[in-house]
């Protein structure tokens, strides 16, 4: 029976010049690559991965020259390099795991060492983790003594040992609404909470393309409402409580929003977004085009369409038409456009138009979802968008969703939502998972952990 252990060999194989040049992506040890090679004895593996050794020389260097490092991008090139290998690789490993595990390339694929390289879960002593349980109509709460019993799809809670009540965050993750969970972000939300003093609750959201569009923003509506009816069980001040959402996340927590608004009730205080993505209509803005392949090796324009295709349709079928933006129909692009006229200053309004062409067969009624504020924060209509609490949004230099940040915080401004926009030139989309090892990294979670602090300590 083929085991984790042996997923990791595989994984070793093919990423030794990686592993070699960067501890950032160390997988396993000799020692597991003897036992692997000792119980299987397999020409055909030993072979293979001698041949991935030899090639992979090459395949790295090619990648460098594919995703040249622009001026200002702040990744010291031992990190950049295996940041990139990893990206461009990916595809491939992920085809001979699969090959010789036997396992779905789905699952293969959302493990942690394939999905984003995080800075190893740090130790504060005077956390406390619990496992969360949102399925029963009671709430259910397990200490965690072993971060080894944590599994991905399980909602946490990091929260100081001793005291009587804290502020709170609840933390939706990003991954392209497709991978990525509480357990790999935990180095990120126990941070966060060591650094806020805060009650940390982030929620295990249900993955497309298994789970499509809106099941995973209805569950985070209702695992919020949860929270905020249950304050004193969690010891979270009621009053004191914040949504944070990174990427896919902080799409997500502007729907859980616009639903708590629309209900006539929002218990948030402020919203803080990492990096979001707020619309689905033009990838042709400049911002696609700079980094359509992503200098950082996270987040290029295909990574963001597969995504979106996935949880829109719970297939890639939607791929090429949204890829050359031929999903949009002529009317959703007068509306996109009238969101421009109203939100961005007028020189950039021609630069950020799109092109409207036919959206073809795409058995999907890629209208309705486009013109879908829950799916579309960008669109929702302005009597709406007034109601947003306070908003913090963070944006990064080298991302392709960058542009569209610039116009939602215009559009909040133009609806005299209060609004703080941070900007990291140096920065890169999906920077927080490294926050230990480049600067740029800290400098962006700390400016979230500072602002989070004075907006509960104004609340």
């Amino acid at each position: 029976m083929t085991n984790i252990s042996q997923i990791h060999v595989c994984q070793t194989i093919l990423l030794f010049p990686v592993v070699e040049q960067s501890r950032a992506l160390s997988l396993i040890t000799i020692m597991e690559v003897r036992e692997f090679l000792r119980e299987f004895k397999t020409p055909l593996i030993v072979a293979g991965g001698t041949a991935c050794v030899l090639t992979q020389y090459s395949i790295l260097a090619s990648s460098i020259l594919y995703r040249p490092c622009p001026p200002g991008l702040e990744i010291p090139f031992y990190y950049r390099l295996p940041l990139v290998a990893l990206k461009v690789l990916r595809p491939h490993i992920i085809k001979i795991i699969s090959f010789f595990t036997r396992k779905p390339r789905l699952e293969v694929g959302r493990s942690s060492y394939l999905s984003l390289p995080f800075s190893g879960s740090p130790k504060f002593e005077d956390l406390e983790i619990f496992i969360l349980d949102f399925q029963e109509d009671v709430l259910g709460m397990k200490k965690v003594n072993n971060e080894s019993e944590i599994k991905d799809g399980q909602s946490l809670m990091i929260r100081r040992k001793e005291g009587e009540t804290y502020p709170g965050i609840v933390w939706i993750h990003g991954g392209g609404f497709t991978a990525l969970s509480p357990r790999l972000y935990l180095p990120v939300t126990k941070y966060l909470a060591f650094k806020t003093g805060a009650v940390v609750i982030s929620v295990a959201y249900p993955l497309s393309p298994e789970n499509k569009f809106p099941a995973a923003l209805n569950h985070c509506f209702d695992v919020s409402k949860k929270i905020s009816e249950n304050c004193e069980m969690f010891r979270i001040e009621k009053s004191k409580l914040v949504i944070v959402g990174e990427s896919a996340g902080g799409n997500m927590a502007i729907g859980v929003g616009y639903k708590f608004n629309e209900a006539g009730s929002n218990p948030f205080s402020a919203q803080f977004l990492v990096y979001p993505g707020v619309q689905m209509l033009n990838f042709n803005l400049p911002s696609f085009k700079e980094m359509e392949k992503d200098p950082a090796g996270k987040l290029d324009k295909m990574d963001k369409v597969k995504g979106l295709s996935q949880y829109i349709s719970g297939s890639l079928s939607l791929v090429e038409y949204m890829y050359n933006n031929d999903h949009v129909t002529e009317n959703m692009a007068k509306k996109f456009n009238s969101v421009l006229e109203r939100s961005v200053d007028e020189q950039y309004v021609n630069e950020f138009s799109l092109m409207p062409k036919s959206k073809g067969n795409t058995k999907v009624d890629i209208d309705a979802l486009t013109s879908n504020y829950h799916l579309n924060p960008l669109m929702a209509p302005e009597d709406l968008i007034s109601k947003s609490v306070k908003t913090f949004v963070y944006t990064s230099n080298f991302d392709i969703l960058r542009d569209e940040q610039f116009i939602f915080v215009g559009l909040l401004k133009k609806c005299r939502v209060e609004v703080t926009h941070r900007f990291f030139p140096g920065s890169f989309h999906g920077c927080l998972s490294l926050y230990n090892k480049l600067p740029v990294s800290k400098k962006v979670l700390d400016s979230l952990a500072q602002d989070i602090v004075a907006q509960v300590n104004s609340s």
